[in-house]
C-alpha cells in the first residue's frame, strides 16, 4: 500500500507530533507499505533548506519544501504541488495536525481525487488546546477543518482519553485508538554511562527527572514545589529538566526554587538527542510528569520501556494503562500528591524496580512499534476498503 503524511514541520522543537509521524511511517514502513513524508523546512527558528533524506531502517522518504506566505499556517505552494503528483499513485494520505496549510490541501485534493485520508489530531482538540487561539480556529473551522472531519475516512486518536474527550467535535467522522509505539529494546538496552559522562556530578544521586517542552501545561510549577517539599527529608534528590525552553519559562521555575535555596539541587540540561534521552531514563530513579493535559505522552511510554517508574497526572493520556498495569503512580496535580509520590519511589527502591519492570512489559506488549503497527495497518485498510466501495456503481 501507498501511503503518503502530510505534516508541517519535523521539527524536534514541535514537541510530541513530529515524532509521533516518524514513528507512526515507520511501524507501516516495518509492515511492507511504501511511505513518503512530504513536509516543510520550517524549524520553529528558522529555515533548514528544502530537500530528501531517508529516516530508519525501512525507507521511509521524507520530503521538505520551502515555506512561504502566510507562514502562521505553514504554508507551502511547493508541497501542494508535489502532493498532488503524490495522490496519483497514494492508496491512503495520513494528514497530521489541524487547522494547518496541510489540513487545507488534503481536504480539496483527496476529496476531489477520491483518495481516502486519516487525521490525526495530536491533542489538537483537548480543553487546553481548544482554548488558545479559539477565534482563529473558528475561522478555520468554517472554512475548511469542519468538512474536513466529516469527510475523512478516520480520525486517529493515541488514547482512549484522548477519544473521549474529542468526541463532541468530532461529527460523523469515526475515531479511532492507534497507541504511538517506541523501539522498545533501544530502550532496554541503553546504560546511563553517557548521560554521567555529561554531568558527572550527577553520578550516585536520586534523579527525578522532566523530560519534554519547558511549558506551562506540563506542571512543571507544580513539579518544583514538589520537589521543594521531598527535598529536605531526602538530601541526595535531584531535580533534572531535559528539554528546549523557548519562552523563558525555566528562569522563572528556576527562581521557584530558589527561594528555598535549592538551586544547586536542579539542572536544566536543555533538548538532549535520543540516545542521551535514553541514557538520562536509565540514569533516573523516576520520571515525573504531572502534566494539565496530554494525548499521550511518548515520554512516558519511553520511560517505561526503560524500565523506570514514573508518577503522572490523571490527565496524561496513558494515566490508565501505567495504573492497572503498576508501573507507575497517577496522582492529582496537587504538589503534596507528586511530593508524596516522588518520595515513595525514592524510599523504596524494591518498589521502584517493580514498577519499572511492569512498565518495561507493558511497553512491549501495548506500546512497541510492531503494536503500533498492527493497529495502524487495520485502520489503513478499512479506509481504502470504504473508498473502493464508495466508488463501486
Amino acid at each position: 500500500m501507498n501511503v503518503v503524511h502530510l505534516i508541517s514541520t519535523l521539527s524536534a522543537r514541535d514537541g510530541g507530533p513530529p515524532i509521533a509521524c516518524l514513528g507512526l511511517a515507520d511501524a507501516a514502513a516495518r509492515r511492507g507499505h511504501d511511505v513518503v513524508i512530504l513536509t516543510t523546512d520550517w524549524d520553529g527558528s528558522g529555515r533548514t533548506g528544502p530537500g530528501e533524506e531517508i529516516h530508519g531502517a525501512h525507507g521511509v522518504r521524507v520530503v521538505r519544501f520551502p515555506v512561504g506566505f502566510p507562514r502562521a499556517i505553514k504554508t507551502s505552494w511547493p508541497l501542494r504541488a508535489a502532493f498532488r503528483h503524490h495522490l496519483q499513485r497514494a492508496d491512503v494520505v495520513h494528514v497530521h495536525g489541524l487547522y494547518l496549510f496541510v489540513d487545507w490541501i488534503a481536504a480539496t485534493l483527496c476529496q476531489r481525487q477520491g483518495v481516502p485520508y486519516v487525521l490525526q489530531t495530536h491533542g489538537g482538540l483537548l480543553p487546553p488546546v481548544r482554548r488558545r487561539h479559539a477565534w482563529i480556529k473558528k475561522i478555520m473551522a468554517w472554512v475548511f477543518q469542519r468538512r474536513m472531519f466529516d469527510e475523512a475516512a478516520a480520525i486517529l486518536f493515541t488514547s482512549e482519553h484522548e477519544r473521549r474527550l474529542s468526541a463532541p467535535f468530532l461529527g460523523r467522522a469515526e475515531g479511532h485508538v492507534v497507541p504511538l509505539g517506541v523501539e522498545t529494546a533501544a530502550f532496554a538496552d541503553a546504560t546511563a554511562d553517557d548521560f554521567f559522562r555529561r554531568y558527572p556530578g550527577l553520578y550516585g544521586k536520586k534523579i527525578v527527572l522532566f523530560v519534554g517542552r519547558v511549558h506551562f501545561v506540563k506542571g512543571l510549577d507544580i513539579l518544583m514545589d514538589a520537589f521543594a517539599a521531598l527535598a529536605p527529608e531526602i538530601a541526595d534528590a535531584v531535580l533534572v529538566v531535559a528539554g528546549p525552553d523557548e519562552a523563558g519559562l525555566g528562569r522563572r521555575l528556576a527562581a521557584r526554587l530558589a527561594k528555598h535555596g535549592l538551586e544547586e539541587r536542579m539542572i536544566f540540561t536543555g533538548m538532549l538527542d535520543g540516545a542521551t534521552v535514553r541514557s538520562a531514563l536509565k540514569a533516573a530513579a523516576v520520571l515525573a510528569l504531572p502534566s494539565r493535559g496530554e494525548n499521550f505522552s511518548l515520554t512516558v511510554v519511553e520511560a517505561m520501556a526503560a524500565g523506570l517508574p514514573v508518577v503522572v497526572s490523571p490527565e496524561v493520556g496513558v494515566a490508565s494503562d501505567l495504573a492497572e498495569a503498576g508501573a507507575g503512580l497517577v496522582v492529582e496535580r496537587r504538589a503534596g500528591a507528586v511530593a508524596g509520590a516522588l518520595a515513595h519511589y525514592l524510599a523504596h527502591p524494591d518498589a521502584a524496580r517493580r514498577s519499572g519492570e511492569n512498565g518495561r512489559i507493558l511497553a512491549a506488549s501495548r506500546f512497541s512499534l510492531a503494536a503500533s503497527g498492527a493497529a495502524l495497518d487495520r485502520v489503513y485498510t478499512r479506509a481504502r476498503a470504504g473508498a473502493g466501495a464508495e466508488a463501486t456503481p
